[in-house]
């Protein structure tokens, strides 16, 4: 078998095209340099709604087609002859021209269904934890925005961002007779780096959806993939194996810009087993990072990436993959290219990129497990300092444990628990969500979230006039019932777009 070696360019109506030959039928997809993480958390879901409108007004065609949204872009595909790839292809630039909200409450239902099967995984709940909510983290919680926003925020949406200059198509064969993409103008926009919260790390979080070890790595020549095909394989290997706690065990992986990924080892253990798990993963991490992959496991991993790039049938995946580096500003690689990076990697490397990843692990726990291994604390829920101000009580017979105080004063509010504080400072709000019974969830972009129930605390009336006060009205949004229960100091996590 043989790489591929050159992916042709060429342009059509002002959008960048890569192709390159690949088996027949004919694979388009068109993709967008945009996605989750560039929108706010009270909008959070446009995206989402734009590619389901885009895709209800382009209709049933006689070939596969798809769309889906991730974390830094959208995509558009279509698999078949060359006449109805280029059909679809011009049906999705017809309606992102002129995009329908006439089914806008019928996509609505549509995606809040399919939110209560989706969830953002384990990286992306590690990346809540890691960079709080906002950017690529905002994958882990809800879509937000889906219930409340209306047409008109949805067209301006499509019209900031579904341009020609934010769009590059990635074809398996030259470019077929007819193709236009009508797009209207517009810029290619970058991907903003994200820092980290101010944490003590490494560290372990209860309440997560299950069990993972993760782990933050430089990005952008493989080494975070090829790091994650070998935790895979030896993680499964220690807790399936060898000790038969879970059925699952592999690597989930978020690109959270330009420079860095999280990638999370997790298995599907039962709760109960969770600190053994755990403890097992830490040590696959730990050993990967002192005695490193062997020369015999670096050898088949690079044999399983020639066989991979080298399958013809990847020629979409390559071209699209050409695509997303073209459309965030990397640099385009071939497979060909890709291999030699893989070849020319060797075991120290990967040793001392999880060495430095480990100082900085989180470690991922469902429900109420602990975990007691030396050199690892548990999270603190916030990284902001307690804020000055009055303590407000419990009332009785509410169900709030006794300890628990509510505190409020001119820098923000927050809950005194005994597992830590959490604290919403007034200018770090970035949206507050409004259930039926009168309850406000502040979220904050540091990451944790602060119900305030006025009838559970003494003078907690006065919290939420002075919130109506301090915070803009823009971001305070109703919400139709009581929102799924999410990792508790970080708000409402669960339902990435998909």
């Amino acid at each position: 078998m043989r790489l591929l070696d050159e992916i042709p360019a060429t342009e059509v109506d002002g959008v960048p095209v890569l192709w390159a030959a690949g088996p027949e039928p004919l694979s388009a997809a068109l993709v967008f340099r945009v996605g989750r993480a560039d929108e706010s958390f009270v909008d959070g879901g446009v995206t989402h709604l734009v590619e389901h409108l885009v895709m209800r007004g382009v209709g049933r065609v006689p070939i596969e087609a798809n769309a889906h949204v991730s974390a830094h872009t959208t995509t558009f595909e279509a698999t078949g002859s060359a006449r109805h790839v280029v059909d679809f292809l011009a049906r999705v630039c017809r309606q992102l021209e002129r995009l329908d909200t006439t089914a806008l409450e019928v996509e609505r239902g549509v995606l809040t269904a399919e939110a209560e099967r989706s969830g953002g995984g384990p990286a992306a709940e590690a990346a809540s934890l890691r960079y709080g909510c906002r950017g690529a983290a905002l994958t882990a919680y809800r879509d937000l925005g889906v219930a409340h926003l209306g047409a008109a925020a949805v067209e301006a949406w499509a019209a900031r961002w579904f341009t020609r200059g934010n769009a590059v198509l990635a074809l398996t064969g030259p470019v077929p007779d007819g193709l236009r993409l009508p797009l209207p103008p517009g810029e290619r926009a970058a991907v903003a780096p994200l820092a980290p919260r101010a944490l003590q790390l490494p560290a372990w979080d209860s309440a997560a959806g299950g069990t993972a070890v993760s782990l933050r790595l430089r990005t952008g020549d493989g080494t975070d993939l090829a790091i994650a095909r070998m935790l895979a394989r030896a993680g499964e290997d220690a807790v399936r194996h060898e000790r038969g706690l879970a059925y699952d065990v592999g690597t989930d992986g978020l690109r959270v810009d330009l420079t860095t990924s999280e990638v999370a080892l997790h298995a599907d253990n039962d709760p109960e087993r969770a600190a053994a798990v755990a403890g097992l993963l830490l040590d696959v991490v730990e050993r990967f990072a002192t005695a490193g992959p062997s020369a015999a496991e670096v050898e088949a991993d690079v044999e399983q990436a020639f066989e991979a790039l080298a399958d013809p049938r990847a020629t979409g995946d390559a071209t699209a993959a050409a695509a997303q580096e073209l459309l965030l500003g990397l640099p385009v690689r071939t497979p060909a290219q890709r291999f030699q990076q893989t070849r020319d990697r060797d075991a120290h490397r990967l040793r001392a990129a999880v060495g430095e990843a480990l100082a900085e692990a989180l470690v991922l726990l469902p429900g109420d497990a602990g975990l007691e291994r030396p050199g690892l604390r548990r999270l603190a829920p916030s990284s902001h300092p307690l804020p000055a101000g009055r303590e407000l009580r419990p009332r009785l017979f509410r169900g709030v444990p006794r300890g628990v105080r509510l505190v409020v004063g001119d820098d923000g509010v927050a809950l005194r628990l005994a597992e830590g504080d959490v604290v919403a400072p007034w200018g770090d709000v970035v949206g507050v969500s409004v259930l039926p019974d009168g309850t406000h969830v502040l979220q904050t972009g540091d990451g944790p979230a602060v119900p305030v129930d006025a009838g559970d605390f003494r003078g907690a009336g006065d919290v939420l006039a002075q919130l109506r006060r301090r915070v803009p009205p823009a971001l305070f949004v109703p919400e139709p019932q009581p929102a799924r229960a999410g990792r508790a100091p970080v708000g409402s996590p669960g339902n990435g777009s998909s």
